[in-house]
């Protein structure tokens, strides 16, 4: 719970993520709102919750408008895996201790090299996983997938800790190693990290599960899918602070040895 009072104790953080995060959901979503605007002239919907319901009805005949849809949700994700990209030394700084934004975003700027090498490490290690997953019976496959993409997620967090509070260089694949073997060798890590990733993706899917529900009828819908974006960040935070405390303890370790 000591990771958990870390992020009720940084809500500033949590609100500007949230915020961000609906942000660009809205402007990656804007180019189906002016394709369905334009459809329905010289008819105009004043309330944009309300689009969905024509949406619903233009999709059946109008291909190019189920592309954009997919083209805008990708974009959403693409973007918003971006941002934790680009403010993820940031995050971790000011979950490690009380920061101002000035503070959070230099943090964020000054590792960023690291940050993105150790992004594509971790996409690296996912594509691999899948691959290995593929190559097996439907019962390993799920084994591999759950067990492997929980490792891969709690030692990237990890390993990017250590390059924010310790100065282990983001660039190098020892940095992911080490932390895999780290990783495996806190298996409280492993375990309270994984269920808060398995909560994430839970949350992502009941978002898509009420947008595809209430796809006619979006009036309340649309407040429950943004609550539950929020807790979904909430969520994330949580995952992260419990390997910035985990990079603390180590490097307490270290410094005793």
């Amino acid at each position: 719970m000591k990771s958990l009072r870390r992020v009720l104790g940084a809500p500033g953080l949590w609100i500007g993520l949230v915020a961000a995060q609906l942000l660009l959901a809205s402007a990656a979503a804007l180019p189906v709102t002016m394709m369905v605007a334009a459809a329905m002239e010289p008819f105009s919907i004043d309330a944009s919750q309300l689009l969905l319901a024509p949406i619903a009805e233009l999709m059946i005949d109008n291909p190019s408008l189920r592309i954009a849809i997919a083209a805008a949700l990708a974009t959403s994700a693409i973007l918003s895996g971006l941002l934790w990209i680009l403010l993820g030394a940031g995050i971790i700084h000011r979950l490690h201790r009380p920061a101002s934004a000035s503070e959070t975003i230099a943090a964020a700027v000054r590792h960023l090299p690291g940050m993105a090498a150790l992004s594509a490490y971790h996409g690296l290690l996912r594509g691999l996983l899948v691959l290995f997953a593929a190559a097996n019976n439907e019962l390993i496959r799920g084994l591999v997938l759950i067990l492997g993409w929980t490792l891969c997620t709690a030692a990237i967090d990890l390993a990017r800790s250590e390059v924010v509070l310790t100065g282990a260089k983001g660039y190098h694949p020892k940095t992911v190693l080490r932390a895999i073997g780290r990783v495996l060798s806190k298996p409280k890590v492993w375990v309270g990290s994984g269920l808060l990733t398995l909560t994430g993706l839970a949350i992502s899917v009941a978002i898509l599960a009420i947008a595809a529900h209430s796809f006619g009828d979006a009036s309340g819908a649309i407040y429950g899918a943004r609550a539950l974006a929020a807790l979904g960040v909430g969520v994330a935070l949580w995952r992260v602070a419990i390997a910035v405390r985990a990079a603390e303890e180590l490097s307490e370790t270290s410094a005793k040895g």
